[in-house]
């Protein structure tokens, strides 16, 4: 994105410009616990079908690519013992404590990915009933680790306004975002930042085959 720069080089005065009303349940409702990790379903699929989404290079991460890529430790853990409501309980040191999941469009689809979680032994959760603005909230109130689609402006704002640990940003390898941006689409939507160094150290760009 052409404004990764600008990020860069203001980036703790654009901080300081964009105020979120924290106190107010209108902004903000739920909250993440502070040891869970945060994936944003971005649901394009849903939103725009899934030809338009194909041709125009928005591909969704399918339930394989959560617990395949993202959690990959999930696959490979054969029991957890932590759950939401004993978050005290001992736990494998690479595993997360749990993940919420947001989406503005909370379908099957999204449920999906609960449930390939949860299959997997990582508590899992989706975040509902709550307006654009306290989806956003929440997802900049993370404490652990923010992923989402690397196109996704929304969530990409959360992260940069918000404290998460890391900041993970994935792209899909996909047919139809090379046909529309090129091999080089990497070049194009992701950045090296170099001046800021709480950006080098929170955000991460990730890629993943289709």
């Amino acid at each position: 994105f052409f404004f990764f720069p600008i990020i860069d080089r203001y980036y703790t005065r654009l901080r300081d410009f964009f105020q979120f009303n924290d106190a107010s349940s209108y902004c903000c409702e739920k909250r993440p616990q502070p040891n869970e990790s945060v994936l944003h379903f971005r649901n394009y699929q849903s939103e725009l079908g899934a030809s338009k989404a194909f041709h125009m290079g928005f591909p969704d991460i399918t339930p394989d690519h959560t617990t395949k890529h993202i959690f990959p430790h999930a696959t490979q853990m054969k029991t957890i013992t932590i759950t939401m409501e004993n978050p005290s309980s001992s736990r494998s040191s690479n595993q997360p404590a749990a993940v919420a999941i947001t989406t503005r469009i909370p379908n099957g689809k999204a449920r999906a990915h609960v449930d390939a979680l949860t299959n997997a032994g990582i508590p899992s959760h989706l975040i509902e009933n709550q307006s654009g603005v306290q989806d956003f909230c929440f997802l900049k109130s993370t404490k652990q680790e923010l992923i989402g689609n690397a196109r996704s402006t929304y969530v990409l704002w959360a992260g940069l306004l918000g404290d998460p640990k890391s900041l993970r940003l994935y792209h899909i390898n996909s047919k139809g975002l090379r046909a529309r941006h090129s091999d080089h689409f990497m070049n194009r939507f992701s950045y090296n930042f170099t001046i800021d160094q709480s950006l080098q150290r929170k955000v991460r760009f990730e890629l993943y085959p289709e």
